[in-house]
């Protein structure tokens, strides 16, 4: 999969989300149903974040055509198709509605709730890939989506 396409990137953070949710479930650290109920809260954050940004995809996909951050934003940079592109609210919507998985997976406002849960009923050693490598890949898809917007 190729990170420059914005849909290929969710389905893989989809795919980070689900190995979190069975990694948060086999680590009990304090008290197994507590765990359980971390799992079960953040995937279903992660579902409700990830329709929102497929939502997202297909609203840019509807203005733009395609997918690929590199294409998106040559298109904005040069104003589109006779403007269609540059200051079209549905850009800005589909751009919020994929920002918001973004902020999901990095555990910002008003998702923060979540990786204190994690970390307060997980053991050390999932919490270094927890807060740390899972998140790599998103900060990189951020930072290249976010110079489009």
């Amino acid at each position: 999969m190729n990170l420059t396409n914005i849909f290929y990137a969710l389905v893989m953070f989809d795919g980070i989300s689900l190995l979190i949710v069975a990694g948060v479930a086999m680590n009990v650290f304090y008290d197994e149903d507590r765990v359980v109920a971390f799992a079960v809260q953040y995937y279903a954050l992660s579902i409700f974040t990830s329709i929102l940004s497929y939502i997202g995809c297909f609203i840019i996909y509807y203005v733009t055509q395609t997918l690929e951050i590199g294409v998106i934003s040559f298109l904005v940079d040069q104003g589109g198709a006779a403007g269609s592109i540059v200051g079209n609210p549905l850009m800005a919507v589909g751009g919020i509605l994929i920002t918001t998985k973004l902020a999901f997976l990095l555990g910002l406002f008003p998702f923060q709730r979540y990786v204190m849960d994690v970390s307060s009923a997980c053991n050390y050693g999932f919490l270094s890939f927890f807060l740390v490598i899972s998140k790599l890949p998103v900060l990189v898809v951020a930072m290249q989506f976010l110079k489009v917007f």
